[in-house]
């Protein structure tokens, strides 16, 4: 697999290489340029540290929204129907970058709820839904 640089606006995307005919792969997929060189080992990796650090925060805000009651000190629990989503949200983390991807979004949505609600407390209830995923234990 080759990566490129969109010389327009910087987005690194896959390159259109032996195999795929996808035209979308002939252009940036943000700016539609067609001026592209080969990325470097360096910028893939920042690009990978950017989207992790994205993938972290939009969970920790829909962990947030999610578990706002509880942050509040409604702590009339949380139904299936959430508890679900908390739990796809904990997978999702886990495939995208591990543990830490998970630990990195538990705490930030700490610091959100810190923030948005004035709660001083721990986010045990997320810690139980989260138990078993990957190495995650609650």
């Amino acid at each position: 697999m080759k990566m490129v640089k969109c010389e327009a606006c910087g987005h690194i995307q896959l390159a259109k290489d032996g195999g795929f005919e996808l035209d979308y792969l002939n252009q940036c997929i943000k700016c539609g340029s067609r001026n592209f060189r080969d990325a470097s080992q360096a910028e893939i990796a920042e690009q990978k540290q950017v989207d992790s650090q994205r993938i972290v925060v939009d969970a920790a805000n829909q962990i947030a929204v999610i578990l706002g009651g509880y942050f509040r000190g409604d702590h009339t629990g949380t139904n299936s129907s959430d508890e679900a989503k908390l739990i796809q949200i904990g997978k999702s983390l886990f495939a995208a970058g591990g543990s830490a991807a998970m630990r990195a979004a538990f705490r930030e949505t700490l610091d959100l709820a810190r923030r948005e609600f004035g709660y001083e407390g721990s986010a045990r209830r997320l810690d139980m839904i989260w138990d078993g995923i990957g190495q995650w234990r609650g």
